[in-house]
């Protein structure tokens, strides 16, 4: 992936330098529960994650960055640093990697625009990291986009997918208006409680039309993800998101969209 060209920022403090290597968009993701790198040494997880063919991103994640490179020429990709396994404290180190990845390239790249994800846990991540980025990092946060995982969070909801496969078991019960084992809360939708798949469902179908203007106008080529349904599409169950491609191809129309929106 090519490099930006190193720019002058000038700011009214002073001039800033745009340091060299900096890219017109970030992906930082964080792959789902035990794909690899399964263990290495503390310092020493890109070069365990290098001898993968995932490089670190796991199967969706590695999909979704292929996808994003092709649309945004340049663009740039960080696997969040955390063991990814069912044990200790995976998934705070996973937030403390994934917030610190976000800060420093911020301040190295101050013109930057970030866009974040992960599937299943590492969703969880993406969703924990949220309310911890400083405000300046994310509203350099322009999409959101996680597979088989939480449902967004209200502070990041104009600029949020979470898609769930066919078979998803851990985000499937969408419909009935409750987040279940996916986001271990009650029912969504507006207000409390949300009693049933009524107003989630509306919910979802403002979504699909506010969205699909700027996804058409983004790229010819993605205009037929503008309008699909983030739910109940895709064939490969909670780990197979990257077998037909449907949301993988569709996240990173979603974010081309609001890359240059």
């Amino acid at each position: 992936m090519r490099s930006e060209i190193a720019t002058s920022v000038l700011f009214a403090s002073g001039a800033v330098a745009q340091a060299a290597g900096c890219s017109p968009l970030h992906l930082v993701y964080a792959r789902a529960t035990t794909e690899p790198p399964a263990s290495y040494s503390e310092g020493a997880f890109d070069t365990a994650a290098a001898r993968t063919w995932s490089k670190g991103y796991g199967a969706a994640g590695m999909s979704l960055l292929t996808n994003v490179t092709a649309l945004i020429p340049g663009a740039t990709g960080y696997p969040v640093h955390y063991p990814a396994s069912f044990v200790g404290d995976s998934s705070s180190q996973g937030v403390a990697n994934m917030v610190k990845e976000l800060t420093e390239k911020s301040k190295a790249c101050p013109s930057m625009k970030f866009a974040i994800g992960g599937h299943s846990q590492g969703g969880f991540v993406t969703t924990g990291s949220i309310p911890k980025l400083p405000a300046d990092v994310l509203k350099k946060v322009v999409a959101v986009t996680m597979f088989g995982a939480p449902e967004c969070p209200a502070s990041v909801a104009d600029r949020c997918v979470s898609y769930c496969n066919t078979g998803d078991s851990v985000c499937d019960k969408r419909g009935s208006g409750s987040a279940g084992a996916a986001k271990g809360g009650k029912g969504r939708g507006k207000g409390k409680g949300a009693p049933s798949g009524e107003m989630v469902e509306a919910e979802v179908e403002e979504r699909k039309v506010k969205r699909a203007p700027a996804m058409i106008e983004a790229a010819p080529d993605c205009a037929k993800y503008a309008s699909i349904q983030t739910s109940g599409l895709g064939s490969g169950g909670h780990l197979g998101y990257n077998k037909d491609g449907t949301y993988t191809r569709a996240a990173a129309c979603y974010i081309l969209a609001k890359f240059k929106a």
